[in-house]
Order: C-alpha cells, then sequence, then structure tokens
C-alpha cells in the first residue's frame, strides 16, 4: 500500500542550527518532502530568499552522506526532475503572514518510481541532518515549523535496485572573467548535473561566459557551449514558473526574493481602480530573483503575479533519456570528468557557483 507518513510534524526548530531526526520507517520511501514556514512578525522586507533558511538538508548513515542538497538546489532540481512543476512557494508581505516553501528529496525517476526508491533496511541507521536559520530570509521572524514526510510503499515485493542520490560537489566564489576547473566525480553513473551561478545583483546565466564538460581530456566533449546561447536552448524545454505572493497593502518600499531569476516579470494589483496620477504607481527594479519595489504616492499593492524561468538560480546539464538509465553518463572509473566554467566580466566576488551531481546509487 502506498501512503503518506510523517517523520516530523510540524516542529518549530528554534532560532537556527543543525537538527539529526532518526527515520525509524522500514518501508521502501519514495519521496522525503520538507515543508518549511516562517512567521513575518513586523517587516515586510526580505534580505533573501526562503530557501537560505534552510542550507543544507542531508540524508545520512552513520559517518556516510547519502544525499546532501541546499533547499535552493534541492528545489531547482525538483523543477528539472518533474520536468518543469515548480513545488510549493508561498511569501507574504503581510505582518503574521508566511515564507513558506516545500522541497522534495526524490528517489526515482518519479513519484512511485519501482526501480528507484530508498529502502531503510538496507542501511544501518538511517538519519535527516538539517541545517537551518530563520532569520535568513527575514530579520523579524520569530516563529518557524518544519514538516517532514515520507512517501512510502510497503507493497509486497517493492525492491529498489537503487535511489537517485544528489549531492553538491563543489563550490566556488567567482571573479571576473576567469577559468576554474571543476574535477567531478566518477564513481557512479550520472543522470544530470545542476549548475548554481549565484547573486543577488546579476541573472544566473549573465555571470556565466561559456560552459564545457569533458572526459579525458577533450576525448569526449560533453558539453561546450556559450552560456547565453544554452540560456535560450532551456526556454524552450522548459515552461516559466508562475507564483502568487500577497503584498502588504502598504504604499512603503518593500523588498521581495522570488523563485525564478531570470526574465523575470511582475503584475501587481493594487487596492484601487482609479489612477488619477502615473507617478503614484510603485517603480520595480529587477536584479536576478531580487525586487526592489519603490515606495508608490497612495496606491497599495495587494497581490503579485510573477513569473521567469531558471528557478532558484539554477539550470541543468541533462545526460540521455531522463526515464531511461541505460542511457546515463557512466564516466570512465580510471579516467577523468571535468567541467570549465568561464565567468562573464558580470561576475564579482558577492557571486558564487555551486554544481550539483545527480547520480545513482546501488548502496
Amino acid at each position: 500500500m502506498k501512503r503518506i507518513a510523517f517523520i516530523q510534524d510540524r516542529v518549530d526548530m528554534d532560532t537556527a542550527g543543525v537538527k539529526t531526526i532518526n527515520i525509524d520507517l522500514t518501508e521502501v520511501i519514495s519521496r522525503i518532502e520538507f515543508a518549511w514556514r516562517c512567521t513575518n512578525v513586523t517587516v515586510s522586507v526580505m534580505l533573501a530568499e526562503i530557501e537560505a533558511c534552510l542550507s543544507k538538508i542531508e540524508l545520512i548513515d552513520g559517518a556516510e552522506v547519502l544525499y546532501s542538497l541546499s533547499a535552493g538546489e534541492m528545489r531547482g532540481l525538483n523543477f528539472y526532475d518533474s520536468g518543469g512543476v515548480m513545488p510549493r512557494t508561498g511569501i507574504s508581505l503581510t505582518v503574521g503572514g508566511y515564507f513558506e516553501i516545500v522541497a522534495q528529496m526524490n528517489f526515482g525517476r518519479y513519484l512511485w518510481d519501482k526501480l528507484y526508491a530508498f529502502d531503510p533496511k538496507r542501511y544501518v541507521n538511517p538519519q535527516l541532518r538539517i541545517t537551518w536559520d530563520e532569520d535568513a530570509c527575514n530579520a523579524a521572524v520569530v516563529v518557524n515549523q518544519l514538516s517532514i514526510l515520507a512517501y512510502v510503499d510497503d507493497a509486497p515485493g517493492a525492491t529498489p535496485v537503487g535511489f537517485l542520490g544528489a549531492k553538491e560537489v563543489h563550490s566556488f566564489v567567482m571573479a571576473a572573467s576567469t577559468t576554474t576547473y571543476v574535477d567531478l566525480p566518477t564513481d557512479l553513473p550520472i543522470r544530470k548535473i545542476l549548475f548554481q551561478p549565484y547573486s543577488q545583483a546579476t541573472d544566473p546565466i549573465a555571470l556565466l561566459s561559456t560552459l564545457k564538460i569533458a572526459i579525458d581530456n577533450d576525448r569526449l566533449v560533453l558539453l561546450n557551449m556559450d552560456a547565453a546561447e544554452y540560456g535560450k536552448l532551456l526556454q524552450s524545454m522548459y515552461a516559466r514558473v508562475v507564483e502568487y505572493y500577497t503584498l502588504d497593502n502598504a504604499i512603503t518600499a518593500k523588498t521581495l526574493f522570488v523563485t525564478p531569476s531570470k526574465d523575470v516579470g511582475i503584475s501587481i494589483e493594487y487596492s484601487v481602480d482609479a489612477v488619477t496620477a502615473a507617478g503614484q504607481f510603485a517603480g520595480v527594479t529587477w536584479t536576478s530573483h531580487k525586487l526592489a519595489l519603490a515606495a508608490s504616492v497612495a496606491i497599495k499593492g495587494m497581490t503579485a503575479v510573477v513569473m521567469g524561468i531558471l528557478p532558484c538560480n539554477t539550470f541543468p546539464v541533462l545526460f540521455g533519456d531522463q526515464y531511461e538509465p541505460t542511457t546515463w553518463l557512466v564516466p570512465p572509473k580510471d579516467g577523468s570528468l571535468k567541467q570549465t566554467i568561464v565567468s562573464s566580466a558580470a561576475a564579482a566576488a558577492t557571486a558564487t557557483f555551486r554544481t550539483v551531481v545527480q547520480q545513482v546509487r546501488t548502496r
């Protein structure tokens, strides 16, 4: 029978820290879902995206790390794994409103995948380890909740061959017009690689000049492309992210961090229909996923619809048919797999670059 079980039900995690949670389930797990909520108490200005509150989510077995991503990396992976479906985001800038996200640790190609899932019985002491800070997205947060759900299958004969694990394998601080070489893991088959060039000032594609992935010193070049052209390619593959936010019904300036990070647009519903002067409307300035909304003269913003591409500053490199394991990349065990990142002139010391690899784990 397939069912949804609580690993943790709506616990206030305190202000910040690291918490380890036992996985006491014995059934096969297709997905573990993390639902984070924190309360906006006094201020409508965001400091960062909501995902910054969960800086690391790990699945561990003793000292072995089986899965390890930030919430932003995980939600970006969720979008591309699902073919363009974004887990829930909720932003309310009203006093007493909530900042909410859902992030999914998916172990299969799709929910209830029989071939790939996580079987806790194969491990000695499987646990989740969460690193969080409730004030990361808004300094006025004083209350939070984290729920953790497991999508389990206890049907007889549910014996997956392994699961899809994902880890951040490398990160570095970017510099303008610089080339960086990164060795990628070659121990397990790779389904996809996820890049996260991150800046609050520049969209992720604009931070890059070119991207390259090659095997054995260019014996086989898997990707070698201008970043701007690669960004255009992605626009043809995935739908735009569309999200609905509640504003603070005030004329004051506000800062909003949203899920999409490139080609972002916003439609604001104001509190009055009649417009007597164009200058009453608040001006909008976008820099990547950060929106600075200037104060209006008299009209109060009520709600907003935001749309754009590249959620959570991420974009993927796919290997083969994502539903057919025999087409995924099998790196040479005795060779090399290297990525080359050439940053653009727009990259500054405030920008970072992270690489996530999704692999097939049979143990």
